[in-house]
């Protein structure tokens, strides 16, 4: 097996003399192997003078295609495409290109070296298909190429490719990648963390939840975030503990959110706590997870709207000054989007949390007045012109007893007057604005609920 993975990274490679710098394939482009001064053409969005050398190009601006066709306008033998960010750089030419040089990637920091370092330097740049399998060799070998593989997720030119294989293993990866929760490589830790949480596996909570003490921030973090991933009940208690570090706050608070149900309690604490340095975010966890359960709790509202009763749904007492759980239902039975605005606590994240129901028709516009006009001397008729006022019809239900509590028509704000004069090149109607929230606010208020955040 460790035969098998160096072939992978011997395939493409940019050799200087004793030093080699293992690299990507650049997917669609010419294999073979080329050599020249090394160069450094910058973004390389114009073709230079470039004959026989290989050239350094940096990603960003134009396509990769158009950096290699201007290589190859000038007279470039070979492109090595570094990275603008920190991290490898996996690129293609796309399909059916004119490229005929040979083309790899590296990462910024290797781009970085070869600039600082090699400008000038004699290269020789590889990039060869292999005429095997070898990813098809390692799926065969299967379970005992496993702990191989894993070691090799430190290695930024094959953490890629060795991602791929191991998730075609399916569970039988599921061991190795926890024993390498413990390498001394934080890379191999955070891509095994990283893989874990793709196989959905729950027997790698319990070691994933060590690694939330991982030296490595960024194995902490990753730790976090594939927890939430995997909906782990086990790591609320362990996510509570930890909001006093700014570092993870904002992803366990988004992690809490993923897990759902049995993280609203605690997340409504942070909620109704004025200092809390997360608030936005937990508003946006909360939204999460009533979005996750939403079609659930939409369907029970659907039978309100229906004539139906929830006898299981939490009872409304229109005295309590408490968040009352509503859902607010358009005419076609969805979700209003008006439920995007009321504050979170008013949310119902079961059916059994539903107080009220709203149901709403379609918007109309309803004729407020018909203006007319005659031409002066004749006393003709002139071109009329109609004031439209939007209205809203909507029914307050609860949702427990099926009990209708109101039955109202929201309007919009009052269209402008009639001009004095008629103009045939205006149009003949006059609208005034579309029904807004603040209206549904004002007309819950004259019936005692007050939902203003």
């Amino acid at each position: 097996v460790p035969m098998v993975i160096d072939i992978i990274r011997e395939n493409h490679k940019i050799i200087l003399g004793d030093t080699t710098f293992y690299a990507n394939p650049v997917l669609y482009s010419p294999e073979g192997s080329a050599g020249g001064g090394l160069v450094n053409g910058g973004l390389c969005t114009d073709p230079g003078n470039w004959k026989g050398n290989v050239v350094l190009c940096q990603r960003g601006e134009i396509y990769f295609i158009e950096k290699v066709l201007n290589v190859q306008e000038g007279g470039g033998v070979a492109v090595v495409i570094y990275n603008s960010i920190p991290d490898q750089l996996i690129a293609t030419l796309g399909d059916d290109n004119e490229a005929e040089i040979i083309v790899v990637s590296i990462s910024k920091e290797a781009g970085e070296e070869l600039i600082e370092n090699h400008l000038r330097d004699s290269v020789r740049v590889i990039s060869e298909e292999l005429y095997v399998s070898v990813p098809g060799i390692l799926v065969e070998i299967g379970e005992p190429a496993a702990p191989y593989l894993v070691q090799a997720l430190g290695d930024e030119n094959l953490y890629d490719s060795v991602e791929e294989i191991l998730d075609s293993f399916g569970l039988s990866a599921v061991a190795p990648l926890i024993t390498a929760l413990e390498d001394e490589d934080e890379y191999v830790r955070y891509r095994s963390l990283t893989m874990l949480g793709d196989l959905g596996d729950n027997s790698a909570i319990e070691p994933i939840l060590e690694k939330l003490n991982d030296s490595s921030l960024m194995v902490r973090e990753e730790a976090v975030f594939v927890l939430g991933k995997l909906k782990s009940e086990e790591a609320i208690e362990p996510f509570i503990s930890m909001l006093d570090d700014e570092d993870l706050q904002e992803l366990i608070i988004e992690a809490l959110g993923k897990i759902g149900l049995p993280s609203v309690e605690h997340l409504m604490a942070i909620y109704h706590d004025e200092n809390s340095p997360v608030l936005t975010e937990v508003i946006k966890a909360l939204r999460a997870v009533f979005t996750q359960e939403q079609d659930e709790i939409i369907a029970a509202a659907v039978k309100v709207c229906s004539g139906e009763t929830l006898p299981n749904a939490a009872e409304y007492n229109r005295y309590d000054q408490v968040p009352h759980p509503m859902v607010i239902l358009k005419e076609d039975n969805t979700k209003s989007y008006w439920m995007n605005s009321i504050p979170v606590d008013w949310l119902p994240f079961t059916p059994e949390d539903i107080q009220l129901v709203i149901c709403m028709k379609d918007q109309t516009a309803k004729i407020v007045q018909t203006c007319a006009y005659y031409y002066t001397g004749t006393g003709a008729a002139a071109p009329s012109k109609t004031r439209y006022r939007y209205e809203k019809e909507v029914t307050l239900f609860a949702a427990s007893t099926g009990w209708q509590i109101s039955n109202y028509k929201i309007r919009g704000s009052v269209p402008d007057y009639c001009p004095m004069t008629s103009s045939s090149s205006a149009s003949n109607s006059i609208y005034g604005g579309y029904v807004g929230y603040d209206e549904f606010e004002k007309w819950l208020a004259t019936i005692g609920i007050r939902i203003a955040d």
